[in-house]
């Protein structure tokens, strides 16, 4: 029996954050593998705030390659919007039936989960593993996961990165180097070399 991590999100783009996160979740939960699932189109993003697919998977395999137990899978791209994490576990679970599945997403998510599709039945489906954002949380808030639904903090250090930071540098022609990996500023062209 394989523990698994499924890092789902829009990554659009994947920043140091991300991988930060990610790490944080493998070495804590004890996990043999992470699966990095970029979504076709969140639920709860806007379209026209998102970039290409092709480059959103292009980053995500640019940012995890060489870091042992990552893979990046495509099923949600392939499958088309909307993305519902349901459905990507609930494939999950029949592919691999006798592994252990953990979701990793951020405390912002985590309050927001009771109105994902089908709740209760992700809560059947994986083990949640959360990892504090940055920004101003109440702490009994930040610690006290929705009803019904099996979380486990993950210690991590809290990075004021954010996506939609990098997309607005990425606007203005600013370099990209230190807010994501060398490999994905240069996909995005904001090496500054």
């Amino acid at each position: 029996m394989a523990r698994i991590g499924v890092f789902g999100g829009s990554f659009n783009p994947v920043h140091n954050g991300h991988v930060i996160m990610a790490l944080c979740a493998r070495e804590a939960a004890h996990l043999d593998g992470v699966l990095v699932v970029p979504a076709a189109l969140s639920p709860h993003k806007q379209q026209r705030e998102m970039l290409p697919s092709e480059l959103r998977v292009a980053c995500a395999r640019a940012a995890f390659e060489g870091l042992e137990g990552f893979s990046v899978d495509t099923r949600e791209v392939e499958r088309g919007a909307p993305s519902y994490t349901v459905d990507t576990l609930t494939q999950l679970r029949r592919e691999l039936p006798d592994d252990e599945l953990f979701f990793i997403l951020g405390g912002d998510a985590l309050k927001s989960l009771p109105t994902w599709r089908d709740y209760p039945r992700l809560t059947e489906l994986a083990t949640f593993l959360w990892v504090r954002r940055p920004g101003p949380q109440p702490e009994d808030e930040a610690t006290r996961p929705p009803p019904g639904l099996q979380a486990e903090p993950v210690p991590c250090p809290l990075l004021e990165i954010s996506s939609s930071a990098i997309r607005d540098r990425r606007a203005r022609g600013l370099p990209l180097e230190g807010w994501v990996p060398s490999s994905v500023a240069r996909l995005l062209g904001g090496s500054g070399a």
